[in-house]
């Protein structure tokens, strides 16, 4: 031991140990590391998968991946979105499926927005999925000629005005289009205010919240629909007879209720036949006295009384 109080062969054992112990830790912690990795690994998708993603093309078009991860959770519960839609290329590269496939959805979805906001609709081209394509001089100065009267941030309402040039262009291609433009140099940045800028978030805010609103009301309505439905048929899988008492067909707890007076009539029958042979033995009783006596006694009045309680007795337990 040394002047500190401490063993020195003892103390290198202990350092021995922790040195063995955090090499031992740092080992486990990198074959953890491995074995996520591992699971990290992409999994083909199996000939159930395809068919799902083939089968949610065909019913909600080609880029609608939420829609047709939703409608197949069962069996994407465990794809992303961006996996559905690379197995969808893969299977179109390799000739699965065929490159039309979900053009009527998509032809479908084009009409109802169409109808929704004005737009124009062109069966020829609707349901095919348009390339990029560049904006041209004359949508360029549409766009500018927009800021000028409407002002900044109002791309559906330039959209709307220069609707003859700008109609088939969304309020999001054209707002990208003026950031291209300044990136560029053909337009001048456009600086707003403090209150501008509010003003201009307190009504993207708004119309959010609205947006919101609507979605949950959709969803509320729904789901409100589908309750109806489980009742409907909840209410025509049991019979009508079966929807008192907890599902007890009345008729049966009838039945039951008759049998269970019936067994307490025969309980009351059985009681009055043993009343009805103690008056019977004193009947016999008194009759076997009068023979010797020549005295009447009261027993013949309860001999005639026994004697018409057991003939009613059967009766009255029949008719219980």
């Amino acid at each position: 031991i040394d002047a500190y109080g401490i063993d020195p062969v003892t103390h290198h054992q202990q350092h021995h140990h922790d040195q063995l112990h955090h090499a031992h830790h740092h080992s486990a912690h990198h074959a953890h590391a491995a074995d996520a990795d591992s699971q990290k690994k992409r999994k083909r998708f199996s000939q159930n998968e395809k068919e799902a993603v083939r089968k949610g093309v065909e019913q909600f078009g080609p880029g609608q991946w939420k829609q047709i991860k939703e409608a197949h959770l069962p069996l994407l519960h465990a794809r992303t979105t961006v996996q559905i839609k690379d197995c969808y290329r893969t299977m179109l590269k390799r000739g699965d499926i065929p490159p039309d496939l979900g053009e009527e959805a998509l032809r479908k979805l084009a009409q109802a927005k169409a109808e929704k906001t004005g737009g124009p609709y062109d069966p020829a081209t609707a349901g095919k999925r348009q390339k990029k394509r560049k904006f041209t001089n004359d949508e360029k100065n549409a766009i500018l000629a927009g800021i000028s009267t409407k002002g900044f941030g109002h791309w559906e309402q330039i959209r709307q005005e220069h609707f003859d040039i700008l109609g088939h262009r969304t309020s999001l291609q054209i707002k990208d289009c003026f950031r291209t433009m300044v990136k560029l140099g053909q337009a001048q940045r456009i600086e707003e205010d403090d209150e501008t800028k509010r003003e201009r978030k307190r009504r993207f805010a708004a119309k959010a919240r609205d947006a919101k609103k609507k979605k949950k009301a959709v969803a509320d309505a729904e789901y409100a629909e589908e309750v109806v439905q489980q009742q409907h048929l909840h209410a025509a899988s049991v019979h009508p007879d079966q929807q008192y008492l907890g599902g007890v067909d009345p008729q049966q707890q009838e039945q039951q209720h008759a049998h269970l007076m019936a067994a307490e009539a025969r309980g009351v029958a059985a009681a009055t036949a043993d009343v009805v042979a103690v008056y019977a033995d004193e009947a016999a009783f008194a009759a076997a006295s009068v023979d010797a006596s020549g005295i009447p006694h009261d027993g013949g009045g309860d001999a005639a009384e026994a004697e018409g309680a057991v003939a009613e007795a059967p009766d009255a337990a029949n008719a219980e």
